[in-house]
């Protein structure tokens, strides 16, 4: 993961907070994740990244979907959370990562969907996350 003066403080920030998403019934449930379910529920995906994934949820709902969902987020102690929550369901498909939407280490064209869900006003360049998402979806992949 690159390391530049935005990301060090999100990175500080989100480790504090990991527990308290982990915990969260807004982050838990609710509309946004049922919408993600609902559009996962209409394809089968072999290589699906979750961006600012916090405690993982979002993987969560991708895995019965997917061959393999990675579990990014720029904060250790966020993927400390979605380890936890992991070890209680069977999701030997889901993965996680360190890393920053920004700065994907994924080659161009070679993700089936990337799935981001109440993460993207946190990442500190926008159109750059944007763009590299593009760059690593296959043509004509999902973005949910």
């Amino acid at each position: 993961m690159a390391e530049n003066r935005s990301a060090r403080p999100a990175q500080d920030q989100f480790g504090r907070q990991a527990a308290f998403y982990a915990e969260s019934v807004t982050f838990r449930h609710g509309e946004s994740l049922d919408a993600v379910a609902e559009f996962a529920a209409l394809g089968r995906y072999a290589r699906v990244v979750d961006l600012g994934t916090g405690p993982g949820f979002t993987a969560f709902i991708m895995a019965p979907y997917s061959q393999h969902v990675l579990a990014t987020d720029i904060a250790p102690g966020m993927l400390v959370q979605a380890r936890r929550l992991m070890a209680g369901r069977r999701l030997d498909n889901v993965g996680l990562m360190l890393a920053e939407a920004e700065s994907l280490p994924f080659t161009p064209d070679s993700l089936d969907a990337v799935t981001s869900r109440q993460a993207a006003h946190h990442f500190h360049a926008l159109p750059r996350a944007v763009a590299e998402v593009w760059r690593v979806l296959k043509p004509g992949a999902p973005l949910y």
